[in-house]
């Protein structure tokens, strides 16, 4: 049966949020989040930046690669994952990219970001002091291209077996501020939306359905935009959501809810307030009314 907005008695109710979706909502101008990379193995960097991050840098939200990688796996639904167009899209959905150069894969990343003009703008390299004597080609190749054309300015070089996190953490706080602004959307098709449109769209229809498969994402997609959706897009951004703590997934079907407490992704209009809210109404009428026992195990998931 299936998630009642998708119900042919829905038809007038799904125009009228599409309407909404194009003309009443905004959406975050960027997220929180930030893309570390580096090692995996305990004692390196990355995963004791992480950690330090969750006193010294709240507002932010770390990111790992291979958490988004692992729900995209459990889901399979065919289709092959090329890494480097993943990472690439994780670093257009991130806030900023902190990358230690300590590993075999921290160094292949390091050398993909700096060709990437979208991606290097907002990286920061962190090199080992110990390992950069005259003429390294880390710091005077990749890391200088990134260092040149990024926001984050000049690579930081400390001991990595006596690391300085404070000088990371200042350069993000002074550098990579968290935005509070919104905007609008608009009517168009959906090849002219951006990577971050499309993960706050993902947001606000899983948040607005309250329960929700990727098949109805693409078909909320679809509809609102010109019938033209990626469904491969959509799925690889629902598991950047998932790996980031945004969403998460209830009961064996894997339908998608918000995860409580997370910042909005998107915000109506205060002058379309009222219509948001009376299409919020209607859609808890729909979720009554709704037969699909995996949907009503869903809905009533609460974390």
């Amino acid at each position: 049966m299936g998630h009642p907005f998708a119900n042919s008695n829905s038809k007038k109710f799904r125009e009228r949020v599409t309407q909404f979706v194009q003309t009443g909502l905004h959406r975050t101008t960027a997220t929180n989040i930030l893309f570390i990379c580096g090692g995996s193995e305990a004692d390196h960097l990355r995963p004791r930046f992480i950690e330090y991050m969750e006193a010294e840098l709240r507002d932010y939200i770390p990111f790992k690669p291979e958490a988004a990688q692992e729900d995209y796996f459990a889901n399979d639904q065919g289709g092959a994952l090329n890494l480097s167009d993943f990472e690439e899209l994780i670093s257009d959905l991130s806030l900023g990219v902190v990358l230690f150069a300590e590993s075999p894969g921290s160094f292949a990343e390091l050398g993909l970001f700096s060709a990437l003009e979208n991606v290097r703008k907002k990286t920061l390299v962190i090199l080992d002091a110990n390992h950069q004597g005259p003429g390294s080609f880390l710091a005077m190749g990749p890391a200088a291209t990134i260092a040149k054309n990024s926001r984050l300015g000049m690579s930081l070089q400390m001991a990595f077996d006596n690391p300085n996190f404070g000088q990371v953490r200042d350069r993000v706080t002074t550098q990579l501020k968290i935005p509070g602004s919104y905007r609008s959307i608009g009517s168009k098709d959906y090849s002219k939306l951006t990577a971050l449109e499309v993960f706050s769209l993902v947001w606000f229809y899983v948040d607005f359905l309250q329960a929700a498969s990727l098949e109805d994402i693409v078909y909320c997609m679809n509809s609102a935009f010109g019938a033209h959706a990626s469904a491969e897009q959509i799925r690889q951004i629902v598991s950047v959501l998932v790996g980031a703590n945004f969403l998460r997934r209830v009961n064996p079907l894997g339908l998608l809810k918000v995860v409580d407490g997370t910042p909005k992704l998107t915000e109506p209009l205060k002058t379309r307030k009222t219509i948001f809210e009376d299409l919020n109404v209607e859609m808890l009428a729909l979720i009554d009314a709704c037969e699909d026992e995996n949907y009503i195990e869903a809905f009533a998931n609460v974390a």
